[in-house]
């Protein structure tokens, strides 16, 4: 029994899928024009150049493959991310953006940092910080990394266990029907954390 024409049609659309799920995990970055635009950043922040870094990630997936020169660009941004932090702070959208899209290509110190930093913005600005997460929830596949990630990564247990409960405390006090769902996904992540 031979493939027949309707099964090699089923097997073409097949793979054009598979083909186009496959480019979205596998994204590179132009890390020559990323780093000069975060060079320019560090010199001179500005939400224009936040907005041209966002658009040197491509959104929805983790980049693969990262080489040189990602990985010494890499190493700029972890050495820059405190400016990148203090915008944040200060509930610049932008920079909200800038850090969640950075975990496309962030592991491990970097992205427990980064955690951390969007972490702590659920103190700041409880509501942005979820509109955000919502947006590049493809991004945090797993909430527990993020949400447990709390402000000093060395506190005892029971510090950790005050900051989980005014966490959930920020989250049940959003009533914006917008991030709703994604709220309610992070109380359940928080409540499960403490059982």
């Amino acid at each position: 029994m031979g493939i027949g024409r309707k099964s090699t049609g089923q097997l073409a659309i097949i793979f054009f899928f598979a083909g186009i799920a496959f480019s979205q995990t596998v994204s590179t970055i132009d890390w020559k024009t990323f780093d000069e635009n975060w060079a320019a950043f560090l010199a001179a922040p500005s939400d224009d150049l936040m907005s041209k870094l966002l658009n040197l990630i491509p959104p929805g997936g983790r980049v693969a493959d990262i080489n040189d020169p990602g990985v010494a660009v890499i190493q700029k941004v972890a050495e820059g991310i405190g400016l990148l932090e203090t915008q944040a702070y200060e509930k610049n959208r932008f920079a909200v953006k800038v850090l969640f899209r950075f975990l496309s290509f962030s592991r491990a110190e970097l992205e427990t940092r980064i955690f951390r930093i969007l972490g702590n913005m659920i103190a700041f600005d409880v509501v942005l910080f979820l509109e955000e997460l919502q947006n590049e929830r493809g991004l945090v596949p797993d909430l527990e990394p993020l949400l447990a990630s709390y402000r000093n990564g060395q506190s005892t247990a029971e510090e950790q266990e005050i900051e989980r409960k005014y966490r959930i405390k920020m989250f049940e006090g959003v009533t914006d029907k917008a991030v709703k769902d994604i709220r309610n996904e992070c109380i359940k992540t928080l409540k499960k954390l403490g059982s």
